[in-house]
């Protein structure tokens, strides 16, 4: 039998966002990943402590926590097989989602770069290939 691959898919600025916690960030790749056929999730917190493999209780505060940053909306409702419960939404528009990065590198030029390749690093081992050429 056949078995399917399944992916997580994280907006690229979610990763970026400093103070949500890894944990948030793979919930909400859950989220997301079960939110692309109806346009919510109906999961349980149960479903989300076998996956994740924590306590009901850490899965209540990282709920809370995606709330708290505006990237998911829930409400009690029910779904389009009849069954009662909680619906999670994914705010689209969140502002912690924007793509305007959120602050400006610019390189600092007042300090020279030395980059980490073989040329920079001292040190007395001298490499041969197998076509007899020796390189530093």
């Amino acid at each position: 039998m056949e078995q399917t691959e399944h992916y997580l898919k994280l907006n690229s600025n979610l990763v970026e966002i400093p103070n949500l916690s890894p944990r948030a960030k793979l919930l909400y790749g859950f989220i997301v990943s079960l939110t692309q056929q109806n346009g919510y999730c109906f999961a349980t917190n149960a479903f989300f402590m076998k996956k994740l493999s924590v306590c009901e209780r850490t899965v209540t505060r990282t709920i809370t926590e995606l709330k708290k940053f505006n990237l998911i909306a829930c409400k009690w409702g029910q779904s389009k097989n009849g069954r009662r419960g909680r619906l999670i939404f994914l705010i689209y528009n969140s502002p912690n989602l924007s793509t305007t990065p959120s602050q400006n590198c610019l390189p600092n030029t007042d300090k020279p770069v030395c980059h980490n390749n073989k040329r920079n690093m001292k040190s007395n081992i001298s490499y041969e290939s197998k076509f007899g050429i020796k390189w530093d």
